[in-house]
């Protein structure tokens, strides 16, 4: 029998309200609240995958138009329902297919 390799997993430790800290939380939260663009991240995100297997800054570099599209939607969605001090604000998102109803710096929902 054949073992498979054991997964990688990462662990980031970030400042907490830094842009580091929330440059992904929004990405993530983006693509959970809206599916189509998840599903055309996915789509673009594994012919890299899958060419650049072994060569991470080449992989980082062939998806870098879709993660800076999917950010700027990210950052236009953020700043729609956004409002009240302290970070997001708890609006619904009223684009098609969102499936979040708010996102809020400190990560509450």
């Amino acid at each position: 029998m054949t073992r498979s390799p054991a997964r990688v997993g990462t662990t980031n430790a970030r400042q907490l309200g830094s842009f580091s800290e929330q440059f992904p939380l929004l990405f993530c939260d983006h693509l959970r609240a809206h599916p189509p663009a998840a599903s055309e991240y996915a789509d673009v995100e594994r012919r890299p995958a899958a060419q650049f297997r072994h060569d991470r800054p080449a992989y980082v570099g062939a998806k870098g138009s879709i993660v800076w599209k999917v950010i700027r939607h990210a950052d236009a969605w953020a700043q729609h329902i956004g409002g009240g001090q302290g970070g997001f604000g708890l609006a619904s998102c009223p684009h098609a297919g969102c499936q979040r109803a708010s996102y809020r710096a400190d990560g509450v929902l």
